[in-house]
């Protein structure tokens, strides 16, 4: 084996620092101080092994610091249910100040309830072959769930009496609003 205890692949290249590095290498301290952990450090040696520099990471109430200091900008509505509702707060005194008020701080559930009644509801539908066997259960049993659960002919799957009794609300819901959307 002519590679044993031998040097394999290429040579590492040294370039030499730049000096108009300087910010750069002040940036990444700081991206380096961000990834350390409150008690990990890093330490910078020259090539003779004597120290350079010592980095070390954050502490938590540093990390704190910084977040609660920066200014929070404010988000825009995404919703016109949202954007558009303001309340007016007339003072009690002598004056009348107008105070404009977002209802979703004040009033919470009001404006939960405003963008659900513009909210969009989905149609679900029944599968053919649930259909069919819906169909089935209730021209046998009619709304005797318990004997529809017992029938093992009918009742391949082995639903329970409560997923029966759902699937039938289901369809007897579906056959309701389609009657009514057939009349008007």
């Amino acid at each position: 084996m002519p590679s044993l205890n031998g040097v394999k692949g290429g040579t590492e290249k040294l370039y030499p620092p730049d000096s108009s590095s300087q910010q750069e290498e002040e940036a990444s301290t700081e991206q380096l101080k961000k990834t350390l952990g409150p008690n990990e450090g890093i330490i910078e040696r020259d090539k003779d092994g004597n120290v350079i520099n010592v980095i070390i990471g954050r502490t938590r109430e540093e990390e704190e610091e910084e977040v609660f200091d920066r200014e929070v900008e404010p988000i825009p509505a995404k919703t016109d249910v949202v954007r558009g509702m303001y309340i007016i707060v007339i003072d009690i005194k002598e004056t009348v100040d107008f105070i404009y008020y977002e209802i979703p701080m004040l009033f919470p559930d009001v404006a939960l309830e405003a963008q659900a009644a513009n909210g969009y509801t989905r149609e679900t539908h029944q599968a053919d072959g649930e259909l069919v066997f819906v169909r089935e259960c209730i021209a046998k049993y009619g709304d005797n769930y318990e004997a529809m659960f017992r029938d093992i002919k009918l009742n391949t799957y082995q639903h329970t009496a409560n997923q029966i009794r759902k699937k039938c609300e289901r369809y007897l819901k579906s056959l309701s609003s389609s009657s009514s959307m057939s009349i008007s």
